[in-house]
């Protein structure tokens, strides 16, 4: 039985970490690419819903920003996916105070 486990137990987690279909350096870029969109509307003050695609290293990211305003408060969400099946990797949420209109 302890030799059955020993051998079972590093196959399971083997198989976990192959299975595991986002790596860490993926969340990283991801979280990247929202951070500088979000960066990028802060500054310029391009307060629209958008979708951009972004390619890196033959990967290609969507990148998607929603925007709500409510009596002078923005709400900006950013949400990063891959193109290729759409799984939201990083999202962000920030607001802002403009001001009354």
């Amino acid at each position: 039985m302890a030799i059955f486990v020993s051998i079972l137990l590093p196959l399971v987690t083997l198989m976990a970490t192959v299975l595991n279909k986002y790596s860490n350096s993926d969340l990283i870029v991801a979280t990247n690419l929202g951070r500088e969109e979000m960066e990028k509307t802060l500054n310029n003050r391009t307060f629209v819903d958008e979708k951009n695609m972004v390619k890196i290293n033959r990967i290609s990211w969507n990148i998607s920003k929603r925007i709500q305003e409510d009596n002078g408060l923005v709400s900006i969400t950013i949400e990063v996916s891959r193109r290729s099946d759409d799984k939201v990797l990083a999202s962000l949420y920030t607001e802002k105070y403009l001001g009354q209109k």
